[in-house]
């Protein structure tokens, strides 16, 4: 006699805790064991056991599980883009946080009416949530201190934009260079207490050179603060240096101007010069011991 349906059933095995555990997984996939899609749209397993948070997203690239925790319940509106920007961005098939991070700078640049203003916009947005685009890193500038993204390097020192502009620009100097240096604190007749700064100008090229200073001011606690007099022997308002040598200028501030003893980390000078119809400008920047040259700029 065949056997019905009935007793077919009877004769299947109950499945094992074990397998129940892998059919809950595959049904959960916030327990699975990988986060991410490969390009096939596959799933990736960790050999390490480890259960890592997952992340589903429409365009199945790959993600890194830190990148991928975040975007979760971050949405694109979150990140207060303007309207154009977003609109361009869905041209290309861009609807979630995490389809952006899935995409280059160059990516995004290359499309048309974006470019570089709309790229700092994106990272900008993305950086309040720690979050970049696909191929860069979060560093924190050697100078400033502020957090940025830029494309994965092994170098021990990272600059954000701003500060490696300020680099580059410092690292064009040739024609004219200055050094700071002071203050010299000292009692000076007429005027009381004050100090001394120093600038020693040099002609860095193999011309005689007319420098005019045209000017030579402090910033103390976001004031400026001008100087009473030159220094005795140290008066420097226009003079031609020959090849490769140098002058300094000294100026007296006196500390009833300044409204204050001493000078601070974080004071600043302007120096600014004129020669040969450009104009020169230098930033320094006092470490309460020292200055250096925080910026510059130069142009006709």
């Amino acid at each position: 006699m065949e056997k019905d349906t009935f007793d077919y059933l009877s004769e299947i095995d109950e499945p094992s805790d074990e397998e129940l555990r892998e059919v809950e997984q595959l049904l959960n996939p916030d327990k699975l064991k990988s986060e991410s899609f490969d390009a096939g749209g596959g799933l990736c397993f960790d050999g390490d056991e480890k259960l890592l948070d997952f992340s589903r997203f429409a365009t199945g690239h790959r993600m890194d599980n830190s990148q991928a925790q975040k975007t979760i319940n971050i949405k694109i509106d979150d990140l207060n883009l303007s309207s154009r920007t977003v609109t361009l961005m869905e041209t290309i098939g861009i609807y979630s946080v995490s389809d952006l991070i899935s995409r280059t700078r160059a990516e995004l640049k290359s499309l048309r009416f974006v470019g570089f203003k709309g790229v700092a916009e994106i990272t900008e947005a993305l950086l309040k949530y720690d979050l970049h685009l696909s191929g860069e890193e979060l560093y924190i500038c050697s100078k400033c201190g502020k957090k940025f993204s830029a494309e994965k390097t092994d170098s021990n020192e990272h600059y954000c934009n701003t500060c490696q502009e300020r680099i580059n620009r410092i690292n064009e100097i040739s024609d004219i260079k200055v050094m700071v240096s002071g203050p010299e604190y000292s009692s000076y007749t007429n005027m009381g207490e004050g100090f001394v700064l120093y600038a020693n100008i040099t002609n860095n090229t193999y011309n005689l050179r007319k420098i005019k200073v045209n000017d030579f001011y402090l910033v103390s606690e976001g004031q400026q603060r001008s100087p009473e007099y030159f220094y005795s022997g140290y008066m420097f308002i226009e003079e031609t240096l020959m090849p490769m040598c140098s002058k300094s200028c000294a100026k007296i501030w006196s500390k009833k101007a300044m409204k204050k003893d001493k000078l601070s980390p974080n004071d600043y000078v302007i120096i600014t010069l004129f020669s040969e119809a450009k104009n020169y400008m230098f930033k320094f920047v006092f470490d309460g011991e020292e200055w250096s040259i925080d910026d510059y700029f130069e142009q006709y």
